[in-house]
């Protein structure tokens, strides 16, 4: 039997732009939320209506220009006229020249070549516990590291049962990536992982997302450290190109003990206006 083809994505983005007008002529209360209007943006850029986008976007970063909904604004001026400082932070997701081998080691060629991304408290408390975190990417695969000192007063129990599917990671020392691949701040995939090399996902909130990917976790007594690998399969229809632009965020939750994150604003309970940009060299 024949599969039937579904809507272009370029008609998907013409029937978000209609529902928006929609709201727009019936709640113009919620049009003006930029909860709504950052996805509008993205797909009035996806249906061509680049003018409309940009309009918004200047319209934003004039009138916001003290919050982080004004600096995601500012940033889309900014990826149309690259030159000056970004308006929010700007991390590279480093071209690979080889695999890394998953052991959690970190001594591969790619992670050498790599910038650490540091995650920190705002309230500059983990001064004896820092974490950082480095991505890198080729035509297959995402990259991931995670360095983390352990935090004192943590609980780091081991396990050599094997892992469960999307267990309850929140009483545990965790990393979580956020990866919203077309900068709408409100969609993105949810990669979390915690010291056991323990792991967790979700899509735009659902569970029900189960992707496959490969994760290596080590520990001693003072850190522990895991090497991930994601099929861009698993998360695009293809690899992004070289100069291209996600929003992301990256934070460490520590139960009872702190918090770390690579951009602010940020929390435990997610704030996707705070995520920074993710470049791919």
């Amino acid at each position: 039997r024949s599969a039937v083809a579904g809507p272009s994505l370029t008609d998907r983005a013409l029937r978000a732009t209609t529902y928006g007008q929609l709201v727009q002529n019936s709640r113009p209360s919620l049009f003006v939320e930029p909860e709504l209007r950052f996805p509008l943006a993205v797909a009035d850029r996806l249906a061509g209506r680049f003018q409309e986008a940009e309009r918004f976007y200047h319209f934003t970063a004039a009138n916001r220009n003290r919050d982080a909904w004004g600096a995601c604004a500012q940033s889309e001026i900014w990826l149309l006229r690259p030159g000056r400082v970004a308006p929010k932070p700007v991390a590279t997701c480093t071209k690979a020249a080889g695999r890394p081998q998953l052991d959690a080691r970190l001594d591969d060629d790619v992670w050498q070549s790599c910038t650490p991304i540091p995650l920190a408290s705002r309230h500059r408390d983990d001064a004896n516990w820092p974490a950082a975190v480095m991505l890198a990417h080729d035509d297959e695969f995402l990259y991931l590291s995670v360095s983390c000192h352990k935090a004192p007063d943590a609980v780091y129990p081991t396990s050599e049962s094997p892992r469960p599917r999307d267990p309850d990671l929140s009483d545990r020392d965790r990393v979580e990536f956020y990866l919203d691949v077309d900068r709408d701040y409100a969609t993105y995939y949810r990669l979390v992982v915690d010291h056991r090399g323990w792991v967790s996902e979700t899509c735009f909130g659902s569970a029900s997302w189960n992707p496959q990917w490969y994760v290596a976790a080590a520990q001693d007594d003072r850190t522990w450290t895991v090497e991930a690998a994601i099929a861009w399969s698993e998360l695009v229809e293809r690899a992004p190109g070289q100069g291209e632009h996600w929003s992301a965020g990256i934070q460490r939750v520590v139960p009872r003990v702190g918090f770390q994150s690579w951009t602010q604003p940020a929390a435990v309970s997610v704030r996707a206006e705070g995520f920074g940009l993710l470049t791919f060299e």
